[in-house]
């Protein structure tokens, strides 16, 4: 029996997550280079489909995702960002 839905797309979110943290020295957080090129590599239809999805995305402001401060996206921040895009692909649909 195989995986559902919802767990492979859990699982998936959290390999995300770790693909593209480390890079830059620390496995456990996106930095804000990481985090800018996550979105260009994962989210391309969001980034340049038209100035209106843009502009929603880009109101995404890294600082206001970084809640602690330490300008690095751990992983539930991450999700926090991943919340957001999905709700601007829901309007979208």
């Amino acid at each position: 029996m195989g995986c559902s839905l919802s767990s492979r797309a859990v699982t998936l979110l959290a390999e995300m997550f770790h693909t593209h943290a480390g890079k830059d020295g620390d496995k456990d957080h996106l930095s804000k280079k990481e985090a800018k090129e996550l979105l260009k590599e994962e989210f391309p239809l969001l980034i340049g489909v038209s100035v209106l999805q843009r502009a929603k995305v880009q109101s995404l402001h890294f600082t206001s995702l970084d809640m602690d401060g330490d300008n690095k996206l751990d992983f539930q921040e991450f999700m926090t960002l991943v919340f957001s895009l999905t709700t601007i692909c829901n309007k979208l649909m």
